[in-house]
């Protein structure tokens, strides 16, 4: 099953354990197919070069590409298709929806509370990592 992972949720998941590491575990195992855009990955890497998480990651020993790499072979890349706002208070996060539309992807799981207000766009349920598990019974099998 397509989904796509918001930046949070990816570098939650890569950085730390817990429920978005058991998403990022998933997708790994092959449950689940993380879809991405160049854009969704330039945040992601723009995300990771903050001072905040360099500890983490020096922590963990891994380096930025290290994990973008390891994002890239984990994902099927789509290209960029933004065509109208839709995240009007964030018009930033609309790179998620239209990759999950491009895509196919039943779920964008994110922790941005203006992608969550949506709750769906069109055939795409917006949801938290927690409600995912609620959700989607790949989960439920271990």
């Amino acid at each position: 099953m397509n989904i796509v992972i918001d930046t949070n949720v990816i570098i939650s998941g890569v950085l730390w354990n817990g429920t978005p590491n058991k998403i990022i575990k998933a997708v790994e195992a092959g449950k689940l197919i993380n879809c991405c855009t160049p854009l969704i990955i330039s945040e992601i890497e723009e995300v990771l070069k903050r001072p905040y998480f360099s500890r983490r990651m020096d922590a963990l020993n891994v380096s930025v590409d290290s994990i973008i790499t390891g994002i890239l072979e984990l994902s099927k890349l789509y290209e960029d298709n933004i065509a109208h706002p839709i995240v009007h208070k964030d018009p930033d996060d609309d790179k998620f929806i239209f990759c999950a539309m491009v895509s196919k992807a039943k779920y964008v799981i994110s922790g941005d509370r203006h992608l969550l207000d949506l709750q769906q766009y069109n055939d795409v349920k917006i949801v938290s990592p927690a409600s995912l598990f609620s959700d989607v019974r790949i989960f439920s099998a271990g």
